[in-house]
């Protein structure tokens, strides 16, 4: 079988994205904190999610696959990559496709009372990177605990540690599900320089797919590589509580937890989250104003 020609966008989903994973994490964790409400009033959960630069929109996507009563908001500034995702949510929820509420338009731009709250606001793939100063990170995350409805949870994902502080290249092989229609092809992920005193990062992926010329700087990042410690202060400035780290907490274990402590020397990939609350207190959410999505033969 040749294959049909990718878009990018169609291969970094596949090669760097986990949604269906990153769904069931969610909830878990939602469960996790309303586990503690004990004595308080019982949570509201609504199945609502809001993904922070959407991207391909896999997450919120795959959250209004998983349940009939989910429901998404994803925000995403740039239109072709809108335009994508909205043909790849139609090909993927059919008739439920209006369950999921593709914006085009900058995070900072859409605040309550403009949406309705939600019960999760999810910033990953490391989308919080792209604030280089304190101020700015402390503004989204303010305005995160806003769109979140009592109880609910934000959730970013950072990596760190020696080895992501300075050059490295790293290539994994790629096989697409049979139902893609796609070869199997290489995913280069290229750290080109790390500055350790503005701690300013230049990433780059790369593509390799059989019978094309190579996808070079298919995705820049210029990022700062926030610690988890920088993380967790910034979300306890901007009125979040508690705040916790995420992460797995022995070699090989696929379930992610609450840490307090991880171990020096080492490098990691885990989840920041931060919740509002506690549960039945704040103000009710006001009702939302209708949401225009981008048309699909616009």
């Amino acid at each position: 079988m040749s294959g049909r020609k990718p878009h990018k966008l169609d291969l970094y989903r596949l090669a760097v994205q986990h949604p269906q994973a990153e769904v069931l994490f969610m909830l878990r964790a939602y469960a996790h904190y309303a586990r503690r409400d004990a004595g308080h009033r019982p949570s509201h959960f609504q199945g609502r999610l809001r993904e922070d630069f959407a991207g391909t929109a896999a997450l919120a996507t795959t959250w209004v696959a998983m349940d009939e009563g989910h429901r998404a908001l994803a925000l995403e500034s740039d239109y072709r990559t809108v335009r994508w995702s909205l043909w790849r949510a139609e090909r993927e929820l059919g008739p439920r496709r209006h369950d999921l509420h593709l914006i085009y338009a900058d995070v900072m731009a859409i605040d309550r009372p403009v949406a309705p709250p939600v019960d999760i606001v999810a910033a990953l793939n490391f989308s919080t990177f792209i604030y280089h100063e304190r101020l700015g990170l402390k503004a989204y995350f303010r305005l995160a605990r806003r769109c979140l409805a009592p109880g609910g949870l934000l959730v970013v994902d950072a990596f760190g540690g020696p080895g992501t502080e300075g050059p490295a290249l790293q290539r994994r092989r790629v096989t697409p599900p049979a139902h893609e229609g796609m070869r199997p092809f290489t995913y280069v992920w290229e750290q080109r320089a790390f500055d350790p005193v503005t701690r300013r990062i230049d990433c780059r992926i790369h593509f390799e797919y059989p019978g094309q010329k190579a996808l070079k700087n298919a995705f820049h990042y210029d990022w700062r590589l926030w610690t988890l410690a920088e993380l967790r202060e910034v979300m306890i400035e901007a009125g979040l509580a508690p705040v916790e780290v995420w992460h797995r907490r022995r070699p090989g274990d696929l379930r992610y937890q609450p840490v307090r402590h991880l171990a020096g020397g080492e490098d990691y990939v885990a989840y920041v989250i931060g919740r509002r609350g506690p549960v039945g207190t704040g103000r009710p959410g006001t009702p939302s104003q209708r949401l225009q999505s981008v048309p699909a033969g616009g």
